[in-house]
């Protein structure tokens, strides 16, 4: 009976398939890789798999192969045997590649001949041809991405463009700790002992993830007509504002979330939940086209760059604004550090810098990502994180990451769909531009752990779908030290002061205000502040559509009384 048992086994295993040959079975004393059980007893060698000769009964064996001998196959083709699954193929290799022993494999042309590149750099092999490619210091050669490589590559190149494909991050961390306590953050193209600024690693190095110092960060996100705020690290919502316009663009300051409508810019203090109309851009005939794209606040002068489809317009707190740069629609997206004292936009592939004024003469070309196809169109944006002094860019579906000056630049993404960006800590969030979603993308970034970074993932806050959002915590604003803002003096006898990065002499700059253009700003200042525009703390979500609309104003008791006053003195002079 026990045998009888055996043979049935025996007889299942054979009815499904070639798969359980592969199983080392008791018949066959080697590796299932290189021995095969054949006619239930029979152990043979693969090597007689595809060799013309029949040696199982059931002509396993050969029954599958197209060839068993090169002369099988056109001039030139080889035979290529996979002994496994018991296979063979007439196979013509593609350029770049040769057959050996049983399939096509890359030549490597860099192994081949170790000294091709000597005194041109390093090597990278492409296929058929190779590269040789002088990686910038903290970067070594290697393909970052082979698609892109092959849209990309021309013959008139440039070396920026050499460098972003050929070129990765070298992990100084892994290769040799310099660092004595054996903490050690790699950086695009560099490395750190220490945590970056206004951040610390928790006591108990648990994560070995700096963190930021302070508060809680909370998140706030535009999706639709309102504005959720939520913990960030729980995903717990705190408030939520309901207005009655589509919110454009969402940005902070440590106490507050600025956000945009079509044509009007809002303050919204949380705290207090009241909300302040910063400009009304309908409310002045020299803003009548060029509806909001896109918001930045400069935290530390307290005023807020608004990106139209026309220009960049600086707002400040009083509802006072200037036109600082004019374009033709192609500026797609802006992002600040009033600390550095720098304003980056991107416009037609290329990142720009400049002054927090927007001299023409301080503007310069930091950037220019890479040409790509058709079928890579997508949506700029552009995210700085200050206490690095690093930007990140997305163009065309693929995200950049480089210094304040262009250098130590990678590609962090090829297949970076994703609209708005905004980096804390170790992670970079993100929204998608396609799918209507209830959840930021959420990518691991370099500089702010030990070890290796986070796989990307998502994270969701309630039902919002997210269009924009910003990120509040001290960190995200540092500020420069008192005495190096020479604008905090009031040096300028005109209403606009801005503060110059430390490099530049004189430390800041005025605009002409009364005074003959000279060394000075020719700036046109427009009053785009209604005078009611206060919305009380508990009306927070009745509708505002506009300065046409009645909005309710915050009246203290003082503001009650000198209107008594008046009246009253009114009266008396009148029965005199």
């Amino acid at each position: 009976m026990k045998f009888l048992w055996l043979f049935v086994c025996l007889a299942v295993a054979r009815g499904q398939g070639t798969i359980k040959r592969d199983k080392l079975d008791p018949f066959c004393p080697g590796p299932p890789e290189k021995f095969f059980q054949c006619d239930e007893s029979r152990c043979l060698n693969r090597l007689v798999i595809c060799d013309g000769r029949k040696d199982c009964s059931d002509n396993w064996d050969e029954e599958n192969c197209s060839c068993t001998k090169k002369k099988d196959c056109p001039a030139g083709i080889k035979c290529q045997k996979d002994r496994i699954w018991a296979t063979s193929k007439c196979v013509n290799c593609a350029p770049g590649q040769r057959f050996t022993k049983f399939a096509c494999e890359d030549i490597n042309k860099c192994m081949e001949n170790p000294n091709v590149c000597s005194g041109k750099g390093e090597c990278v092999a492409l296929g058929d041809s190779f590269q040789c490619v002088q990686c910038p210091r903290g970067f070594q050669a290697s393909l970052r991405d082979s698609r892109l490589y092959n849209k990309s590559h021309s013959l008139d190149e440039t070396e920026t463009a050499r460098r972003l494909l050929l070129c990765a991050d070298r992990n100084e961390c892994e290769e040799r700790n310099a660092c004595d306590d054996g903490v050690c953050f790699n950086r695009i193209g560099e490395s750190s002992c220490q945590c970056p600024p206004n951040h610390e690693m928790r006591s108990d190095f648990r994560d070995n993830i700096c963190q930021a110092v302070g508060e809680q960060p909370m998140i706030a996100i535009g999706s639709g007509t309102s504005i959720s705020i939520f913990d960030l690290r729980s995903a717990t919502e705190i408030q939520q504002l309901e207005w009655s316009e589509s919110i454009v663009d969402v940005s902070a300051e440590l106490d507050k979330v600025i956000f945009a409508t079509r044509r009007q810019i809002w303050e919204y203090k949380y705290a207090v939940k009241s909300t302040l109309m910063l400009a009304d851009f309908e409310s002045d005939r020299d803003f009548s086209d060029g509806d909001i794209k896109e918001i930045s606040v400069d935290w530390e002068n307290h005023r807020v760059y608004v990106l139209t489809g026309d220009s960049i317009v600086v707002v400040d707190a009083e509802g006072r604004a200037v036109r600082i740069i004019e374009h033709r629609g192609n500026v797609s997206s802006i992002a600040v550090d009033p600390v550095a004292g720098y304003v980056f936009y991107s416009e037609s592939g290329n990142v720009r810098r400049c002054h927090l004024d927007g001299f023409a003469e301080s503007t310069r070309t930091v950037f220019t990502a890479l040409p790509a196809g058709d079928d890579l169109q997508g949506t700029d944006a552009v995210a700085i994180d200050p206490n690095l002094k690093y930007a990140y860019y997305i163009h065309n579906r693929v995200l950049y990451g480089f210094d304040y000056d262009g250098h130590r630049s990678a590609i962090i993404s090829a297949s970076a769909d994703y609209t708005h960006l905004g980096p804390f800590e170790d992670l970079l969030y993100a929204t998608n531009r396609l799918a209507k979603t209830d959840s930021l993308v959420v990518m691991g970034r370099i500089g702010y752990s030990v070890g290796a970074i986070p796989e990307s993932t998502v994270q969701s806050f309630g039902e919002t779908l997210p269009m924009s959002f910003a990120i509040i915590q001290s960190a995200k604003f540092p500020l420069r030290p008192k005495e190096t803002n020479s604008c905090n003096s009031e040096p300028c006898s005109s209403e606009w002061c801005f503060p110059m990065p430390l490099s530049v002499t004189p430390s800041y700059h005025c605009d002409c205000g009364l005074e003959k253009p000279g060394d000075c700003l020719p700036l046109k200042t427009h009053r785009l502040r209604p005078f009611t525009n206060y919305i009380s703390p508990n009306e927070e979500k009745i509708n505002v559509s506009g300065a046409s609309v009645p909005i309710t104003a915050r009246i203290s008791n003082f503001s009650i009384i000198i209107p008594i006053v008046l009246v009253h003195i009114f009266s008396l002079a009148c029965f005199k």
